[in-house]
């Protein structure tokens, strides 16, 4: 009964994991944004959680040349706000800002920033930038090294 009941409940698990990714998939073509050229995709989404925002525009500021990285900045209502905001990054090809609000359609995380690992050619190894997930950032920031 107890293998059963961890089997379901990996399975949820799994599951859960695989929708996250659809979504993002989802939402990347609702919003038409080509991040087939880029290996990491950081989508931030603004409005969130505002230590989790600037931990993202630190990191961007630092890694604003690292071509391999996309950064999407979701869920903007005011770009030209967004792009004083950003100043000198707004002029890198790796960042686009997004004011679809497909974001929100897509029923993605409106609080936290998605790291997304492209897996393969149509895969996502997806994770959650939260307060309490700094290892995330660094991770990233050694993998980009």
């Amino acid at each position: 009964m107890r293998s059963k009941s961890l089997t379901i409940l990996l399975a949820f698990f799994l599951l859960g994991c695989s929708s996250e990714a659809n979504r993002i998939k989802h939402y990347l073509t609702e919003a038409e944004i080509d991040y087939k050229p880029y290996q990491v995709l950081v989508i931030i989404p603004y409005g969130g959680c505002s230590s989790c925002l600037q931990t993202a525009f630190d990191f961007m500021a630092r890694m604003e040349n690292d071509g391999s990285i996309l950064f999407v900045m979701s869920n903007v209502n005011d770009p030209r706000r967004m792009r004083l905001r950003l100043q000198d990054l707004v002029s890198n090809e790796n960042l686009i800002i997004d004011s679809s609000r497909k974001h929100i359609n897509q029923g993605l995380n409106t609080m936290y920033p998605y790291i997304v690992y492209k897996d393969g050619e149509m895969g996502f190894d997806v994770r959650i930038a939260d307060p309490y997930n700094e290892a995330e950032w660094v991770e990233l920031e050694s993998r980009m090294d």
